[in-house]
């Protein structure tokens, strides 16, 4: 017996042992498996904390004010400048067309601010045909199996990496996080996972998984003093993390600097689609932006019934809109822009629609108009509120044009969406973000007063997305009645985390009236379940069953 034991270690022990001895692998992902290999020997060129051992320090080589210049770009806990991460913005290296002879790259390693144990690589393309799903990529290649500072890794500002291939004319060089790839158990070269949402993020945005609008994960700046590419990650599915982009921080030595798209042999731009590290003095100005986009609409819908789940077919209420936001000198919110429309009542009991504003003050309210129905009128924030509410809309059946019971959620009768409605808030002094938070703010439904509303009437009972718990006229006793399960981390939701209210940075067809938005969707309930982690698709046309969904 003791002769087969021994003889079954000696093989588990060869297997694994030609497994450890591969140059290359495969990772298992959510969309399949992907070709993995290693900058430095897989066997020999990484320590036990996952630091390659041919790693040299540059960091006296830096300019002295590299990190910090790199941070008041990009400073921690607060939201990118949304221009930063335009997808006009280069994220990737591009050899020009034009280019005559090799480049080469190396990688330095500058800082990190994450809870994870990142791992970071690069991977090659044809910039003119880019890979359509991060599996169609030939090969992913690590540099930094666990790109960490002490005590989770090893790795100092300045160690760099020289990745020993050369770059030629048509090549374009791509890069990667995998969050906690290396994780809390690895060692040396080998990985944990495909990730903490079981894929990469890439800095080709298409490649990564949240909704259009909101894929990017990289920045990349150019300091023309030093002719560096610093690339910055955010490591957190953008849905959910803090947005600061600064989770992982490299600069990326390419020789010569020339060999890039739109650099200049002796390092000057001539790509204004390059994020400059240090500008020339120049005067502050304010600037601006959407959301979600320029020429897109995000939608909001809510479900009536709460605290009971009723017919769950999200379409109580459904409004498409979009804000126009302006920043001043420092950054700071000075007025916005909201422009909606209503298309869809599903709703027999009579909603009212408002705007919250957290964290503002009455007295900091300069003026707010809204145009309604042709006409524009002065809006004051709700008398009886000890925060900034504008009401909208006290009924939204009062909004709309129809003969029909129901407003765009039966096929047997078809109306055109409702006319624009555009309000305009102009603060006395702006607003940081850190306090009011980001679009699209606490949009939420209360009951239409002197209308009946079943068991729940009156001006105490609202609806708001799960991450606002009601304002100071809501009756927050209706907690915990009948489905609703709301706790300290999410409210207006049930016991499976299913909400009441929903946005999506989209256009949205919505389901037709009495049918559950899960027969409409197959693919929301695992978005939920999962927390807007997976299938952040569902709400796509291609993701629908024409048979539930209003046309």
């Amino acid at each position: 017996m003791a002769y087969y034991q021994t003889l079954i270690i000696c093989i588990v022990i060869s297997f694994f042992s030609t497994l450890a001895n591969a140059e290359t692998d495969t990772l298992n992902t959510r969309l399949g498996p992907i070709n993995i290999s290693w900058v430095s020997d897989r066997n020999t060129g990484y320590n036990a904390k996952g630091e390659p051992l041919n790693v040299v320090n540059i960091n006296d080589q830096l300019p002295a004010t590299f990190l910090a210049d790199i941070y008041a770009k990009i400073p921690d806990g607060r939201r990118v400048n949304p221009d930063y991460i335009d997808t006009d913005s280069k994220s990737n290296l591009v050899i020009d067309n034009d280019f005559e002879g090799q480049a080469t790259v190396s990688v330095t390693f500058l800082n990190e601010g994450a809870y994870f144990r990142n791992t970071f690589g690069y991977f090659l393309y044809d910039p003119n045909s880019p890979p359509q799903t991060f599996t169609d990529i030939a090969e992913h290649k690590i540099i930094f199996p666990n790109a960490s500072k002490p005590n989770a890794g090893l790795l100092d500002q300045g160690d760099t990496v020289p990745l020993e291939i050369t770059l030629t004319a048509g090549q374009a060089m791509g890069f990667f996080v995998i969050p906690n790839g290396w994780g809390f158990s690895s060692s040396y070269a080998e990985l944990e996972s495909s990730g903490y949402w079981d894929q990469a993020f890439y800095s080709l945005p298409h490649l990564n998984p949240e909704p259009d609008g909101v894929k990017q994960h990289n920045v990349v700046f150019y300091d023309t003093q030093s002719q560096l590419l610093v690339i910055a990650f955010e490591d957190y599915y953008r849905m959910q993390g803090d947005n600061d982009f600064n989770d992982m921080i490299f600069s990326l030595d390419v020789t010569p600097i020339g060999a890039l798209e739109g650099i200049n042999d002796d390092g000057t731009v001539t790509d204004t689609n390059y994020n400059v590290l240090i500008e020339e003095e120049t005067t502050p100005t304010s600037s601006s932006s959407y959301y979600p986009s320029a020429s897109g609409y995000a939608t909001i819908m809510f479900e009536d019934r709460w605290p009971k789940m009723g017919d769950y077919d999200f379409n109580d209420l459904v409004v498409k809109y979009r804000y126009y936001l302006e920043k001043d000198i420092n950054n700071k919110l000075s007025s916005l822009e909201l422009k909606y429309n209503i298309q869809a009542i599903g709703a027999e009991y009579h909603n009212g629609f408002a705007l919250h504003l957290p964290n503002v003050t009455k007295a900091n309210i300069k003026s707010a108009t809204l145009q309604k129905s042709g006409s524009t009128v002065t809006l004051q924030p709700e008398a009886a509120a000890s925060e900034v509410i504008f009401i909208l809309s006290a009924d939204v059946w009062q909004d709309v044009s129809t003969s029909c019971n129901m407003f765009r959620t039966m096929p047997s009768c078809k109306n055109a969406i409702s006319s624009e409605f555009v309000l305009n808030v102009e603060f006395n002094q702006s607003v940081d973000e850190s306090s009011v938070g980001l679009p699209p703010y606490d949009l939420f439904i209360f009951a239409s007063v002197d209308k009946p509303h079943g068991e729940f009437a009156g001006r105490q009972w609202e609806v708001h997305l799960k991450e606002f718990s009601g304002t100071s006229l809501f009756n927050q006793g209706q907690y915990g009645l009948h489905d609703d399960n709301s706790n300290a981390t999410n409210s207006f939701v049930n016991s499976n985390n299913f909400p009441w209210a929903i946005n999506v940075l989209d256009n949205f067809e919505q389901p037709s009236e009495g049918k559950d938005i899960q027969k409409g969707y197959p693919d929301f309930a695992q978005w939920v379940i999962n927390s807007g982690a997976s299938h952040t698709d569902w709400y796509k046309p291609a993701r629908s069953v024409i048979n539930y969904i209003y046309k």
